[in-house]
């Protein structure tokens, strides 16, 4: 935290606290005549300051070093819910489901469980789960993953051609191609005719 000054410190030590620029900015600066937006733009002017900014993010960084929380580790919890199974949490026993035994599921099969709850029923007790919504945790790994946004139809180039058909006029076309592959007779001049 070199080169701060001590109000700035202290603003770096409060909002890392907190999270909350604004109420920062509150406990570090005298803010007794000032509107709540101009406490908002004068703390977003503190952050953004170069020196303060640099210190928040080294923080951040030594924070993301120091987490075992990562992108692959994200995308696996993802990946668990979005691709769970039904199969793998239940059994048809006797016409009747029943919950498997969950001491024998696999960790990633343990993540798609959102609850466990023990309900009661004319038969006795019974164990429901509760997984969480995998259409959703395919959407956010799709959103990750940049499936959802748009790709170029094809690879087609715009191609305008301009025909002189001596004695009738040019004719002019336009067209989209996928593939030009340009004819040697037709660069030195068309077919049967010089280049001149």
């Amino acid at each position: 935290m070199r080169n701060l000054t001590p109000k700035q410190l202290r603003f770096v030590s409060v909002y890392l606290e907190g999270g909350n620029k604004a109420e920062a900015y509150r406990q570090v600066y005298d803010c007794r005549r000032m509107s709540d937006r101009t406490i908002l733009r004068k703390a977003q002017e503190v952050a953004a300051s170069p020196r303060v900014a640099a210190e928040i993010e080294r923080h951040h960084a030594d924070m993301r070093e120091c987490s075992t929380l990562t992108g692959q580790r994200v995308m696996d919890e993802i990946s668990a819910i979005g691709l769970s199974d039904f199969t793998d949490f239940v059994e048809l026993t006797g016409g009747r489901y029943r919950v498997r035994d969950l001491r024998h599921l696999t960790k990633a099969q343990r993540a798609a469980i959102k609850a466990v709850r023990i309900v009661q029923t004319p038969d006795g007790p019974r164990a429901e789960i509760e997984l969480h919504d995998k259409l959703g945790a395919l959407r956010q790994a799709a959103k990750i993953l940049g499936l959802n946004e748009k790709k170029p139809q094809s690879e087609a180039q715009r191609v305008h051609i301009h025909l002189d058909m001596r004695g009738d006029g040019p004719i002019d076309l336009v067209a989209d191609v996928v593939d030009v592959t340009p004819v040697p007779a037709a660069i030195e001049g068309g077919i049967g005719g010089s280049a001149e």
